[in-house]
């Protein structure tokens, strides 16, 4: 199966016809009645037209990429996949046919979301249900996550607050997530938190982390959330 980036960038006016059970109304054999024939030549007449206009989006995706400094073709691939999906689950089946999740691979995916995410102007769940769905996919992607949330903190000072603001309503997201599957409160381990060394910024992600967490979960969540990391912790010490 071949999966090309105009056939992603033209989803949703050909369809997603790698899709089991989807059409495409792109220039292809028509099985209804020839009464209809007068409807194809407008769709075939339709497709020409997107078809025109596909290298102007293409190369709109691909300077963007550029300019958010994707700098290999894995990286810039992904980018375009994940920017020119219409919800996390056409990203993440964008992803699997492309051949973006096998292992390593797949970090650059986990990579270029998180960055995606903090470049936006406010927060979009779309990518922290699309990090979800990478997860249940492919394990080894929750170490890849706590690694580069770990890079994160060591930038954090640098980050205008806005881009703070996303990743600690992201990682509030992950965390509060079904019982630690995608990440735990363990991940906070690398921050400082002595009042006289914590960063300002660090300060700011904190507070807002723990504000969405403790809004968008139940008490008994909370408790898992905050026992969790312990209990591991307690049974590697017993060892």
């Amino acid at each position: 199966l071949r999966l090309s980036l105009q056939d992603i960038l033209d989803a949703e006016k050909k369809g997603r016809w790698w899709m089991v059970g989807a059409s495409w109304t792109g220039k292809q054999h028509n099985r209804q009645d020839r009464q209809d024939d007068s409807l194809e030549t407008e769709s075939d007449g339709d497709s020409q037209d997107a078809d025109r206009d596909q290298p102007e989006k293409e190369d709109k995706l691909v300077a963007l990429a550029s300019s958010q400094r994707m700098n290999t073709d894995n990286r810039r691939a992904i980018f375009c996949i994940i920017m020119g999906s219409t919800d996390y689950d056409d990203a993440f089946e964008k992803l699997v046919r492309a051949g973006m999740l096998k292992p390593k691979v797949e970090r650059d995916v986990i990579r270029v979301l998180v960055h995606c995410c903090g470049e936006e102007k406010a927060f979009n769940p779309f990518y922290g249900y699309l990090a979800m769905r990478v997860c249940e996919y492919q394990r080894k992607s929750n170490f890849t996550l706590t690694l580069t949330f770990w890079d994160t903190f060591k930038q954090m000072d640098t980050f205008p607050v806005r881009k703070v603001a996303n990743l600690a309503k992201l990682l509030a997201l992950l965390v509060g997530g079904r019982d630690g599957q995608y990440l735990n409160i363990g991940v906070l381990k690398r921050i400082d938190f002595s009042p006289s060394e914590i960063q300002e910024n660090i300060a700011i992600f904190l507070t807002i982390f723990m504000t969405t967490l403790f809004e968008s979960s139940d008490k008994d969540r909370i408790k898992s959330v905050f026992t969790y990391d312990t209990a591991a912790t307690t049974a590697t010490k017993k060892k």
